[in-house]
């Protein structure tokens, strides 16, 4: 069975292993200086190099490596590569999490290398311990045997506890760049006598986001299909095609405010067939494209590289752009395409983007301005009559009249609800603490649920407009957090004290919560809106 690619061609010295130099040259002096750590650990998402790095540190330390290679430890340094040596043991975390597992690699650790100077574990994605393993593995690592030596491996270092990262020596891996992986890409190509066209390799590595795995095996993919040479059009077989051309005239309707044309784009990418997800991915690394190059010219080399043709056009496109809006258009588009697998009318996540991007919020406004005239406008009711309640108990019971300060505030809540916006107003907390029950009831006609979490928490902060809500328990701040409750509470703030205020939702363990009357608060409010009295 022929061998994929990346495991043909794995790095077996440090000088092959493609990025990390940073990285490199210090394990390389490591070994030279005869300095080794009894513990590392390697962290960086996947595909990156960690494993591969963890073998050849291996091999370089029982083997020695360059002009130190030992010759008559050759064939198991060829084993370590290929995960076969007796003592280089690579654990797999994920599948060997508990206790049990660690407890037998610390009865087993003691014992001295069969053949090679030191004995190597490898434990790949360390994140996957239990606590109990965690704590089993760190008294090994407090007190190793100096035979010994960890390699520990992760794609969630943040998983990991402290305790554990502070006994080793950590080295975090980084996505490596784009002109690296040219190279690595160019020079398989080459070993395999296959010719692939650089506009190929650089949808390859577009598509693997930094992961030297992910684009040996994508290079892979494509050299099965038999051509000798492969273009554009044999790789659309295997990878998404970007179509830039088209990708410009999105962006360019878009900038133009021509949303008609806008949204012809996508309608007919959907006609065709095309991948929406793709689609709006490509979209919003092109215009981060710009938006670096708007930024300064020289972060240029941070993006995508495009021909000729398409570099120009985005230069004009620059020219009539603002960072701002280049930004704001990003943010749309990413919480669109985040929303593209919940859709069930597929493109309505894109279309509702454009929308929002060309028919900004300032024109919304203005529509809702122009709606609270027409109401305002409308003639006022009549006040009704008194209304007498009648309860079933023997007694009467007369309902305690309101002091005078509480009636005053009331009609100055209403009054509030009604403040013009002014760029200058500030508001003060005390303000908003007064109005915090008309803002409760505002938000109860959105949403019921969010207004009895609110209705139980108060602002306890206001600072250069954000407000700030505390809650004791975290599913409460994850309710306030949630982006369309944040939203719809954030424009309710702004309709009613007539400036923008942004929420930030904290976690105060120590919280004392008020739980409101909901009986009473019912039975206060028809009284307090008909005027009327509790009889029998």
């Amino acid at each position: 069975m022929a061998q994929t690619l990346y495991r043909k061609y794995r790095p077996q010295q440090f000088d092959q292993i493609v990025g990390q130099n940073h990285i490199k040259i210090t394990l390389q002096n490591q070994v030279a200086s005869g300095e080794v750590a009894h513990a590392y650990i390697f962290a960086g998402t996947r595909g990156v190099g960690k494993t591969t790095t963890a073998r050849v540190l291996a091999k370089a330390i029982n083997c020695g490596e360059g002009k130190k290679a030992k010759k008559e430890l050759a064939e198991i340094g060829k084993q370590i590569m290929e995960g076969k040596a007796i003592d280089v043991i690579e654990i797999d975390a994920a599948s060997n999490r508990g206790i049990d597992e660690i407890r037998e690699l610390r009865e087993k650790v003691k014992y001295a290398p069969g053949v090679l100077p030191f004995k190597v574990y490898i434990i790949d994605e360390v994140h996957m311990l239990t606590t109990e393993a965690f704590n089993a593995l760190l008294k090994t690592l407090e007190e190793p045997p100096v035979h010994a030596i960890f390699i520990l491996a992760t794609t969630e270092i943040h998983k990991v506890p402290t305790t554990i990262i502070s006994r080793c020596q950590r080295f975090d891996f980084k996505r490596v760049n784009a002109s690296d992986l040219m190279k690595r890409l160019a020079w398989m190509a080459e070993q395999e006598n296959k010719q692939v066209d650089n506009d190929v390799l650089r949808n390859i590595i577009n598509n693997a986001e930094g992961s030297v795995r992910d684009a040996e095996s994508l290079l892979g993919k494509l050299l099965s299909l038999g051509t000798k040479k492969v273009t554009q059009k044999e790789a659309s077989l295997v990878l998404p095609e970007s179509d830039w051309p088209y990708i410009v005239n999105f962006v360019t309707a878009l900038l133009n405010s021509d949303a008609t044309k806008a949204l012809e784009l996508v309608n007919q990418l959907v006609d065709e067939g095309g991948d929406l997800k793709s689609f709006s991915s490509d979209v919003v690394e092109f215009l981060r494209k710009m938006l670096l190059k708007k930024v300064n010219p020289k972060l240029n080399q941070f993006s995508v590289e495009h021909d000729l043709s398409v570099e120009k056009q985005i230069d004009t496109l620059l020219s009539n752009v603002e960072a701002g809006r280049l930004k704001a258009m990003i943010e749309i588009l990413i919480e669109a395409s985040q929303s593209l697998k919940y859709s069930q009318i597929q493109q309505l996540p894109l279309e509702l983007a454009v929308v929002k991007i060309i028919e900004p919020e300032s024109s919304l406004s203005h529509l809702r301005s122009k709606d609270s005239t027409i109401s305002s406008s409308e003639p006022k009711p009549k006040p009704h009559e008194p209304i007498v309640f009648k309860k079933p108990s023997a007694q009467t019971v007369e309902a305690t009249p309101k002091p005078a300060g509480e009636s005053k505030k009331i009609k100055s809540l209403t009054k509030k609800t009604k403040v013009q916006k002014s760029s200058g107003q500030i508001i003060s907390l005390k303000e908003v603490l007064n109005q915090w029950e008309a803002v409760v009831a505002a938000i109860k006609e959105v949403n019921h649920s969010l207004a009895s979490t609110l209705r139980m928490h108060k602002p306890s902060e206001i600072h250069d407009s954000r407000l700030t809500i505390p809650f004791k328990f975290k599913f409460h701040k994850e309710r306030i957090d949630d982006n369309s409750n944040k939203q719809a509470l954030e424009n309710i703030l702004s309709r009613h004290f007539g400036k923008d205020l942004q929420i930030d939702a904290v976690i105060v363990e120590d919280l004392e919560i008020s739980v409101p009357d909901e009986k009473n608060n019912a039975v206060d409010t028809v009284l307090q809106n008909f005027g009327g009295k509790v009889v029998d």
